[in-house]
């Protein structure tokens, strides 16, 4: 009898517990964030509409910081040594790669915005 309930439990917890998620993974609440995190749409459309040479260098990344998204503001200009902020959600600078965040704790970094005339290689 004990045999039994141990099997049914076991069982039980298999179909209970699973890692799967079926709904698509979303950032920040939302399925695009570019459109629909008005802070960062403010700031693309921002460095859209005053475009220079230099701005072929830069460009905003996601990635998973300890579980939460950000957002950081990147430039691979190999001339200039730039200070790099990096965003949570709502906006609000949570610091500086290499200074307050290490590089190496960012997890699932990706291009999120660039410009059509990106210079830079991508990894």
């Amino acid at each position: 009898m004990l045999k039994k309930i141990a099997v049914i439990t076991a069982g039980l917890s298999i179909i209970s517990c699973s890692d799967t998620d079926d709904t698509p993974e979303s950032s920040c609440g939302v399925s695009d964030p570019k459109l629909e995190l008005e802070w960062l749409k403010s700031e693309i459309t921002n460095r859209e509409a005053n475009l220079s040479e230099d701005s072929k260098y830069c460009y905003i990344a996601q990635a998973d910081l300890k579980g939460q998204t950000v957002f950081i503001y990147k430039d691979c200009n190999p001339a200039i040594n730039k200070v790099i902020p990096v965003y949570n959600c709502s906006g609000n600078q949570i610091g500086l790669l290499h200074s307050d965040i290490s590089p190496n704790s960012l997890n699932e970094e990706f291009i999120l915005w660039k410009t059509a005339d990106f210079a830079c290689t991508e990894e």
